[in-house]
């Protein structure tokens, strides 16, 4: 019996952790792409992109009809890794955007159909400020870190004379771990989530406000423990008279919604649970979003790639209904970010392409799906002459007494939009004496001819092995004329090789194909070879 709790503790924690890493906590301040925030009100769908390889944050416009981008929002002093778009609130009138990696918020005014920049808050000794949002008519609720022992804090902002004052400073009692991870406000009420608290048992926090006491913690919710690890708090809504809160890492990951209302004397109390019937973990009530008597909860681990779902509301309560798939290209934690408003519901897949991004739109009125993404801006290439390192730069190239020969962007590499590259190997024709860069990406290897280092001409692409994942790591070998390839955590990928002189007199770039392949291996991190034989 001991040894089943102890077990059956860990796998909550673990599945916690998961939901918690990539979802609740660190997630708003690491790199992350398009579709980390999404919004949707007013006829259009806005989504998030905080941080790009080389840009600064920005938001992106959709409008109702062919949805189509109409605008693309940043920060007046925009910067790479601002942050700016990593959370996303609005009250109809304004529109604000947090920037946490510059310690932000930027209030945007509607003039002329577009949005027009209107104000920049910020709150100096604080870290992470904008990391999530919430807003109203006249309240603005923004969460950070208090940047001494880490605890989070929401900085409330009420509307005066045009411009947005603080009021007060919402906290829990003592150090609380991922306060304000997530928000909602509701009728002069605020709902705040700590889901890492109590060794990720979570919390949730009531807030009320009176014009003559200003905010007042009025009820904590989820103070009956729990297990370790259910992320109580995880997501956090108002549907009518009632508050959501979701445990995404409650029984062992399977993840729970918990309803609240007042009773008689106005006290807030646990009015019921709705989860999903499975029996695998899904984090259920990882995300959340209320469209009048519908909620649509996120469960990012479902069916190995995540769901959204419908719970609806009636005189008996709320009922989970069937989950709705939108599809990414990977497994890419669908449900991890969730928006909803008059009938439309729009899924932020920021691990979607590699970490690129994309976001997914429906509307429950008809059938089908929109896929949203950005545009990627790539670099030029460069060829035809050596270009010095001079005073450390090289065409824009960080150097160190290094010459720039040549540069071929990745897109020219035959790499699908977010596609990073990884291992890089060569050979050198033994008949020829041609030369010809392997370059590893996540989903496969370039073949290119550098025989002329001034002028590299890409021949084609060698795929993963069919069914395997893509992945960071890839490693390549070469023993006499043939390449081993191998690719860490890819599922079954097995050891491919390829016969190297297939690159003889390749004119237009085409796909190579494996001479033979090794599967009983599964995966492999490495491979590695001697003068007598190949070893992976």
């Amino acid at each position: 019996m001991v040894t089943i709790q102890k077990v059956r503790s860990f796998a909550a924690t673990l599945a916690a952790f998961t939901v918690l890493v990539s979802i609740v906590g660190p997630a708003a301040l690491a790199a992350q792409g398009f579709g980390t925030s999404v919004l949707v009100g007013g006829g259009e769908v806005l989504v998030g992109e905080p941080t790009s390889e080389r840009e600064p944050g920005s938001v992106r416009v959709f409008r109702d009809g062919r949805w189509t981008e109409v605008q693309a929002l940043s920060a007046p002093d925009a910067a790479v890794r601002d942050g700016f778009g990593a959370a996303l609130a609005s009250s109809g009138l304004h529109l604000f955007v947090g920037a946490p990696g510059a310690g932000a918020v930027h209030v945007f005014e509607r003039e002329g159909g577009e949005w027009r920049h209107a104000a920049e808050i910020s709150s100096p000794g604080l870290e992470a400020f904008g990391r999530s949002l919430a807003a109203g008519d006249t309240h603005l609720l923004v969460a950070a870190s208090d940047g001494a022992g880490g605890q989070g804090v929401v900085v409330a902002y009420r509307r005066v004379n045009g411009g947005w004052e603080e009021e007060a400073r919402l906290a829990a009692d003592g150090a609380a771990a991922g306060f304000g991870a997530s928000i909602a406000l509701g009728a002069d009420l605020a709902l705040v989530g700590a889901p890492l608290v109590n060794e990720g048992r979570g919390e949730a926090y009531l807030f009320g406000f009176e014009a003559d006491a200003g905010w007042q913690r009025v009820a904590q919710l989820g103070g009956d423990g729990g297990e370790a690890g259910r992320a109580f708090g995880s997501a956090v809504a108002f549907a009518g008279d009632e508050a959501l809160v979701g445990a995404a890492g409650q029984d062992a990951g399977l993840g729970a919604l918990h309803r609240f209302t007042r009773d008689a004397a106005g006290e807030w109390q646990l009015a019921g649970t709705v989860a999903p019937d499975n029996a695998a973990p899904t984090a259920f009530g990882a995300a959340l979003a209320v469209d009048g008597a519908t909620a649509w909860v996120g469960a990012p681990l479902a069916a190995g790639r995540g769901l959204v779902y419908r719970v609806e509301r009636s005189e008996d309560g709320w009922t989970v209904r069937a989950g709705l798939d939108m599809p990414g290209r990977e497994p890419v934690q669908v449900g991890r970010v969730v928006a909803a408003g008059n009938r439309l519901v729009v899924a932020g897949l920021p691990a979607d392409d590699f970490g690129a991004g994309s976001a997914v739109l429906t509307d429950v009125r008809a059938s089908g799906l929109i896929r949203l993404v950005s545009e990627q801006v790539g670099l030029s290439a460069i060829s035809g002459g050596q270009i010095d390192c001079e005073e450390g730069l090289a065409d824009g190239f960080d150097c160190d007494r290094v010459d720039l020969l040549s540069f071929i962007p990745r897109e020219a590499l035959g790499a699908p939009r977010g596609v990073r590259l990884n291992d890089v190997w060569g050979w050198t024709d033994p008949v020829t004496r041609s030369e010809y860069a392997l370059v590893g990406r996540m989903d496969g290897i370039a073949f290119v001819d550098v025989t002329d280092p001034f002028n590299p001409r890409y021949l084609g692409n060698f795929a993963k092995t069919p069914g395997s994942r893509s992945n960071t790591w890839r490693d390549m070998k070469v023993f006499g004329n043939h390449m081993f390839v191998v690719a860490d955590g890819a599922g079954q990928h097995g050891m491919q090789i390829f016969d190297l002189t297939q690159l003889r007199d390749v004119a237009q770039p085409r796909a190579g194909k494996p001479t033979a392949q090794y599967s009983e291996g599964g995966w492999e991190r490495n491979d590695a070879n001697t003068a007598a034989t190949p070893v992976a």
